[in-house]
Parts: C-alpha cells; sequence; structure tokens
C-alpha cells in the first residue's frame, strides 16, 4: 500500500547558482542557521563558482548537497531540480547572491524567520512574501527608484526600489511547481494560497557581477534557446557570432560592454543609504571595511 508523503516540518533552502563566485560561499554559510537542507545547482557557469561549491558540499556535509547539471536550460529548469532533491514542508527559493542576517545582525536575524515559519500552522498552500533588500554593481549601490509607468526601464532593470517584496517562501504541497514568468520565473499562485506579507528584510540581493557577465548575461536566454552548442559552446561565442554585428553594427564587444555599463547601467544607480533604510548585514560590512581599507 503507497502512504502518502508527509514532509517533515522544516525548511529547504533551494539555491540556483550561475556565476556567483563573488558571493556564493557568504550566501551558503548566511543561510546555514535558517535551513534544515541547502540544495545548490549550478547551470552553465564559467568561473570557480562549482568548485566553491563542492568545498562547501566538502565542509558542511549534514546540510549543502550540491548538484552540477548543465543542461538546464532555464532558472524554473533550475529551481525544480532542485526541488526534486528536497525533502521539506518549507520551500525558500533562494538565489546564489543573497547574503542573510545572522544572530549576531539582532533584529533582522535569519533565525527569527526561521522561528516564525516552523511554528505556523498551515491548512492552506502558503505563499511568504518578504521585503528584501538589493544592491548592484558594487556593494554599497542600489536601484534608483523609476517610473513605474515607464515599462522599457522596469522590463529592463527589474523592480525599481531598493526594497520590496518578493514571494520566496512557499509550503509544499501538489499543485507547487516553478514555472517560467516571460523571461523571469516563479511559481504559479491559485486561490488556494493563502499569502502572507513579511514587512522586515531578512537578507540582501547582491548582484556583484563584473561589466562583462552583466552585459552577456542580456543575451543567456536567446543563446540557450538556440540549443546549438556546437556552434555557440559558450555565451561569449554567441556575441561575438551573432549579437555584436546584429544589435552592435562594428563595435568590439569590449566597446559593447563599456557603452553598457555608461549609458544602462549607471544611470539607473545611486548610493545605497543603511542609516535611512536598512542596515547591512555584518558580512557585508566586513567586506565594506576591507575595500575601504584596501583603497586608503
Amino acid at each position: 500500500m503507497c502512504r502518502k508523503f508527509r514532509p517533515l516540518n522544516g525548511i529547504s533552502v533551494l539555491i540556483s547558482a550561475q556565476n556567483e563566485q563573488s558571493t556564493i560561499r557568504m550566501c551558503v554559510e548566511s543561510f546555514l542557521e535558517f535551513g534544515d537542507e541547502l540544495i545548490i545547482v549550478t547551470n552553465g557557469s564559467t568561473d570557480k563558482t562549482p568548485e566553491i561549491c563542492r568545498e562547501l558540499e566538502t565542509l558542511y556535509p549534514d546540510k549543502v548537497k550540491y548538484y552540477k547539471n548543465d543542461s538546464l536550460i532555464d532558472l524554473s529548469e533550475n529551481r525544480q531540480y532542485a526541488y526534486s532533491k528536497s525533502k521539506y514542508k518549507w520551500i525558500f527559493r533562494c538565489d546564489g547572491d543573497y547574503i542573510a542576517y545572522n544572530i549576531e545582525d539582532g533584529r533582522y536575524s535569519i533565525t527569527k524567520l526561521r522561528n516564525q515559519l516552523l511554528q505556523m500552522r498551515t491548512l492552506r498552500p502558503v505563499a511568504i512574501w518578504v521585503e528584501q533588500v538589493n544592491i548592484n554593481i558594487k556593494w554599497d549601490l542600489t536601484r534608483k527608484p523609476i517610473d513605474s509607468n515607464d515599462e522599457s526601464l522596469t522590463k529592463l532593470i527589474g523592480p525599481p526600489l531598493y526594497v520590496g517584496f518578493m514571494p520566496r517562501i512557499y509550503t509544499r504541497n501538489i499543485f507547487f511547481k516553478f514555472v517560467k514568468k516571460g523571461k523571469n520565473e516563479g511559481v504559479k499562485l491559485n486561490r488556494l494560497y493563502k499569502q502572507v506579507f513579511i514587512s522586515d528584510p531578512f537578507w540582501f540581493h547582491c548582484t556583484i557581477k563584473s561589466d562583462k557577465d552583466l552585459f552577456l548575461r542580456t543575451e543567456r536566454r536567446a543563446w540557450r534557446a538556440t540549443n546549438d552548442y556546437i556552434k555557440f559552446p559558450t555565451i561569449e561565442d554567441f556575441f561575438k557570432k551573432k549579437v555584436l554585428k546584429e544589435k552592435y553594427g562594428d563595435s568590439s564587444i569590449e566597446d559593447a560592454i563599456l557603452d553598457y555599463r555608461e549609458n544602462v547601467i549607471n544611470p539607473l544607480l545611486t548610493k545605497y543609504d543603511p542609516l535611512s533604510c536598512y542596515p547591512y548585514p555584518k558580512r557585508i560590512q566586513e567586506i565594506i571595511g576591507k575595500e575601504c581599507s584596501s583603497n586608503e
């Protein structure tokens, strides 16, 4: 007789990571006190992310599970693959560039959120919306507020504010599945879901990547969609052989990257003010402190 699967009352942290060598170690270590298991899945990384993930799995074998699967095309596939390896009731849709507040951070400690989830009674499927802080390019920069009616800008840079609510935590249920949502991914929430909003942030979303990586990512989905890895073995090959001429004329890839940074990214960024908004997690404070010392 087949017994119905009843997930354990714990938290599965699903971490998708692609070229996140700047943040993946801090991400994983910051969520160790939050999750009962941390499942990392990389697909298509060309930097040191896979090596760092293997090391983390060795360091924390009781919690960290790592899978490298370059056949996964979309982020939704990455998430669904990680979900298939998970076993706990609560599912946290995490990115490899999330850095959590920890016990030493006091009020915003991720353990506070953990306790809140594990004590929650749930008769219906639940989706938790948590406020998150966005850091971009450098540790002290964030996105400027923009006109939400300007759809071209909204599509270009995503959420317009340095803080915003995102649905990131769910209960496991028979309806649960990660799906593509245009160029993004998420979970389709039907009317049965109870939606809960939590106003305090418990992590920072830190998009700390090179100019080149950010630029190439603008065509990542188009490259994957070709499914021609003989002609275009890397996304850079795809850019040089197809995109560059079609979109940038006779420009070199170096000139195109510079133009993208100066004319698209920089005008949309502003300094993040931790005094008027939310303080940095101590892990980020330490990084900023080291960078300031090295520049003296």
